[in-house]
């Protein structure tokens, strides 16, 4: 079953990966990072992610939300 401690990877490598893998100019939308997440960590949760993502981008001047 999926649980929280069971994860190989932590969600800051998993998203630092996707970003790497996307290399897209302008930024990649949180769907496209989770789409690439998936694909790469089966083990990953979208909820987590979810969290994870919020807490990176809330602590970093490099991650930028932007509301189209």
């Amino acid at each position: 079953s999926k649980t929280s401690g069971t994860a190989k990877h932590s969600y800051a490598e998993m998203i630092q990966t996707a970003l790497l893998t996307l290399n897209e100019r302008g930024g990649s939308s949180r769907q496209a990072i989770w789409k690439c997440i998936q694909a790469k960590f089966p083990e990953s949760d979208y909820k987590q992610f979810v969290v994870r993502l919020k807490k990176i981008a809330d602590a970093s001047d490099f991650l930028v939300r932007v509301n189209n």
